[in-house]
């Protein structure tokens, strides 16, 4: 598994949910690697010097890490806040510049090809309010998570992804926190 974590306080929901996923998976003995972007100050903007090293056939040591470590994965594990109703800058970021042209996918004059067909994907997202606020904005909560499921997991040929959503995670007790951390454990486990 390629768990690529993606919230910069440490004492977050989101790093309790990483926890979690490893203790759940060391428990299967499955193998994992943490692409941890903020730990390790992945640079989320794709740059002009990255399209001219891909012009030249040629992928910067950042992007190339991250790339070995899709390819040496089954499943992608993503864990993220939902700030905005939308995925973080940084996690954005990523996916522009490692799910590029050629590696995730190929587009030419005879259409789209998705390069990632063979991964799975489980995503776990957090969010600071109520499901029910999150279904009147969207209509489901599935549409609010699209642009990650279908737009970008989807469109690179992952399936299947399995979302899981922890609502209103400030807010909530301590007890119904860990019944969250729970449903993950048991995602990864059943």
């Amino acid at each position: 598994h390629l768990v690529v974590y993606t919230h910069p306080n440490p004492e977050s929901f989101c790093h309790a949910i990483l926890e979690t996923v490893l203790g759940a998976l060391a428990e299967r003995g499955d193998e994992v690697v943490v692409s941890d972007l903020y730990q390790k100050n992945f640079s989320p903007v794709l740059a002009s010097s990255d399209f001219i090293a891909f012009g030249k056939g040629e992928t910067p040591a950042d992007i190339l890490e991250e790339q070995k470590n899709i390819e040496w994965a089954d499943n992608l594990i993503f864990i993220y806040p939902t700030w905005w109703f939308n995925r973080p800058a940084m996690l954005q970021g990523w996916i522009d510049r490692v799910f590029s042209h050629g590696f995730a996918f190929n587009e030419d004059e005879n259409g789209f090809e998705a390069l990632l067909s063979a991964k799975t994907s489980n995503i776990f997202v957090s969010y600071g309010g109520r499901e029910e606020d999150v279904v009147e904005a969207f209509g489901s909560i599935d549409a609010a998570v699209s642009t990650m499921t279908v737009g970008t997991l989807g469109l690179v040929g992952i399936d299947p992804i399995k979302p899981l959503y922890c609502f209103e995670v400030p807010t909530t007790t301590n007890e119904k926190r860990q019944a969250m951390l729970d449903q993950v454990a048991q995602t990864l486990t059943s």
